[in-house]
């Protein structure tokens, strides 16, 4: 996954966790993991389990959807003009079935 992507999902945790005054610490406390673990996962250098970006959203207060809703913004944005050029559609005739 391009990188500039998946730094939208790590500048959104960092935003959402600095507006509560949490510090990587406190958030490593609250999820019972290692302030290193908390600080890669939150700058993509370790992919957290889907688990982990739960629990995070929890203790941000935030729904999981939001934290993907730039990241799907992007993704459209860009594969549409890739899906225009390259993939094509094909939708099968209506069969009878009586």
């Amino acid at each position: 996954m391009d990188e500039r992507k998946n730094n939208l999902i790590c500048k959104t945790l960092q935003y959402k966790r600095s507006k509560l005054g949490y510090s990587q610490r406190d958030m490593a406390l609250k999820l019972n993991i290692s302030q290193s673990t908390y600080s890669k996962n939150e700058r993509n250098i370790k992919a957290a389990p889907v688990e982990r970006l739960i629990q995070i959203s929890i203790v941000l207060n935030f729904s999981i959807s939001d934290l993907f809703e730039n990241h799907l913004k992007v993704l459209r944005s860009s594969s549409r003009h890739a899906a225009s050029k390259s993939l094509h559609f094909y939708m099968a005739p209506a069969v009878d079935t009586q």
